[in-house]
């Protein structure tokens, strides 16, 4: 059927996914959409029943679309992956495609992924958005005859691989750790696996310092700001909320920081570490005792929030994201984003060569790619599938990632 350009309820769902894609579910409001076509928000409650049923609409018509661009996609990679080199190049090239696509669509799924709590029925549609990924991923490895459980993996590692690459994808060696990371995943890690991300982790840039509790009004703010990112995520860094709950002026975050950016730097950091487990932490350099398989998968799944535990990985995953697309609107986060990156699967590695069964230990880029993909799947079907699958499913994955060739 042929599109009526001057129908409201197309007008309305357009605009719906270019302004969540300009400025960010959280910003989202019917005044602004219904503005943006000239009309009331009457518009919006006539056709849609409310803002609900708008972004309902405006997800159905994004899944559409991203459908059809990875149709597109497949047409192209279509028989093409006949051994694993070829395969890590097939995904890496998907990765920089989502990552420099000016689609705004991309973005919307990109903040359904990370501003889930933003909207009721984010959760929903981002896993019918999964489902059609893993599709189209099992369709592209039918000819390397690979494992089934290997599209599903993929899926998740790309989602979050793809908002760092959104960041970072004009450096070259952001482009080199992230071949090397999926290299791990398809399976072609060549004679030196670990090389890239080994040397390209000993360079990375020294730690944020980190400020303690008692180091006066700084260490409020700090500590208030995390809290707020916590519980609201990035878009909680407001100026008058964070000053009122320490009992400030504004003026101080600029006389104790320089200026907001580092202050909201320091605040995100402050919240990432917040609930790190100390098996994660490997500053720390704590040694425990080598789980068995099951308390293994046990532990990763209070950390996913399976069996009402505490979900560090979704917190963390959506933190992460969020920080990524701040950074895409203010260059002054990028070395941030980069620096999370290079970091990513630091502390899953001082993990498995710790406290892990030693038939899982990592490398240094096996780790960064487990990492990655874990967060991808916090984020997607952990909290939907079952403990027993989710169970499994990490298991299938250290199963994927110490293959041997």
């Amino acid at each position: 059927m042929a599109r009526q350009l001057d129908d409201p309820r197309e007008l309305l769902i357009d605009a719906t996914i270019a302004l969540v894609a300009e400025n960010g579910l959280a910003a989202f409001s019917l005044r602004t959409v219904s503005a943006a076509i000239g009309r009331s928000t009457g518009v919006v409650f006539h056709h849609f029943g409310g803002k609900d049923g708008l972004l309902a609409a405006a997800a159905e018509v994004a899944l559409g679309r991203d459908t059809a661009f990875h149709t597109v996609m497949f047409e192209d990679f279509d028989g093409i992956c006949s051994d694993a080199s070829i395969t890590a190049d097939v995904v890496s090239h998907y990765v920089a495609a989502r990552a420099a696509s000016a689609d705004p669509v991309i973005r919307f799924w990109w903040e359904l992924t990370f501003h889930t709590d933003r909207w009721p029925g984010a959760g929903a549609s981002r896993l019918r958005h999964h489902a059609m990924q893993v599709d189209f991923w099992q369709r592209v490895l039918v000819p390397l005859g690979a494992r089934t459980d290997l599209a599903a993996c993929i899926t998740d590692l790309v989602s979050m691989e793809s908002i760092f690459a959104s960041v970072l994808h004009r450096e070259p060696s952001y482009d080199l750790l992230m071949r090397e990371t999926i290299r791990q995943v398809v399976g072609h890690r060549g004679r030196t696996p670990d090389s890239v991300a080994h040397r390209l982790s000993l360079s990375a840039p020294p730690a944020a310092p980190r400020i303690s509790i008692g180091e006066g009004m700084a260490a409020q703010l700090v500590e208030s700001a995390a809290r707020q990112i916590s519980l609201y995520g990035v878009g909680a860094l407001n100026h008058r909320r964070l000053t009122a709950i320490a009992g400030a002026s504004s003026s101080m975050i600029v006389y104790h920081f320089g200026n907001t950016e580092r202050f909201a730097e320091q605040a995100i950091w402050a919240a990432l570490l917040q609930k790190l487990p100390s098996t994660l932490d490997y500053e720390a350099a704590v040694v425990g005792e080598r789980q068995d398989p099951a308390k293994w998968s046990t532990g990763l799944l209070r950390m996913l929030g399976i069996g009402n535990a505490d979900a560090f990985y979704v917190g963390y995953a959506r933190i992460v994201g969020q920080t990524c697309l701040l950074a895409r609107n203010n260059p002054a986060f990028v070395p941030l984003v980069r620096h999370l990156r290079i970091l990513e699967g630091a502390g899953i590695h001082h993990a498995s060569r710790t406290e892990w069964p030693a038939s899982f230990e990592l490398t240094r880029a096996q780790a960064a790619a487990f990492a990655i993909w874990i967060k991808g799947f916090a984020l997607s079907e952990a909290p939907v599938i079952g403990e027993a699958a989710a169970r499994q499913r990490l298991t299938d994955v250290i199963d994927i990632l110490t293959a041997s060739l």
